[in-house]
């Protein structure tokens, strides 16, 4: 009997989940989300398995990017750029990061895209005015770029908290495994010790393009 109903809170948690991110994806392409959520079911199965064996982000297959990231590479060409001599972030840094992270955040005022500028979803640098989720990620890949570290070990994932609903962040990559860096906290935290799942992230082989990760 328990385990009939730990099946049935699973089941239910993964179909609202399911629901989540499809409704995150609603300004993406009618086919590619209707594959999209085709497929979330399936590599739901796989996830726990992942998310337990790896300090990595595994990305599952190619996905077409959000809709305000469209544009984001002709924007911002060091957003989506590749390096050959880029530093990498190693586990050491991580104090250093995190004083990023925590500068960004209490610069930068949150303000929703819909109040700034006029619609539901724009990827740019912070304002004067202030910025989203996606925007406080712009603005911490661009100054770790800036001191020297390889652009394709930054990248920006979009996720979904469980009460929050949709979001996006920044992934750092480290021999160590992936860490977060996130508006809504001063902490600097390996992905799976966050409360989000990942829905979908930059290629680290070439940030130009779009990965699925569905792990969380």
């Amino acid at each position: 009997m328990t385990i009939a109903i730990e099946s049935n809170e699973a089941n239910a948690e993964e179909t609202r989940l399911t629901a989540v991110i499809c409704s995150s994806m609603r300004f993406v392409k009618a086919a590619v989300r209707i594959t999209a959520c085709a497929i979330v079911p399936m590599l739901f199965a796989t996830q726990s398995v992942n998310a337990d064996t790896s300090n990595r982000i595994q990305p599952k297959r190619q996905m077409a990017a959000p809709s305000g990231a469209v544009e984001l590479c002709s924007r911002y060409a060091w957003a989506c750029a590749t390096s050959s001599g880029g530093a990498k972030i190693s586990s050491l840094q991580i104090p250093a990061v995190q004083k990023i992270n925590r500068r960004i955040n209490q610069s930068v005022r949150s303000v929703p895209d819909q109040r700034q500028y006029r619609t539901k979803d724009v990827w740019a640098l912070p304002t004067r005015t202030g910025g989203d989720c996606e925007d406080y990620a712009l603005a911490k890949k661009l100054k770790l770029v800036q001191m020297g570290y390889a652009p394709e070990e930054l990248l920006i994932a979009t996720v979904v908290h469980k009460k929050l609903g949709p979001h996006a962040v920044l992934v750092i990559r480290t021999e160590q495994g992936d860490y977060v860096l996130d508006n809504l906290t001063n902490r600097v935290l390996l992905w799976k010790e966050t409360n989000y799942f990942f829905v979908q992230m930059q290629n680290p082989q070439n940030p130009k393009q779009w990965v699925g990760v569905f792990l969380g």
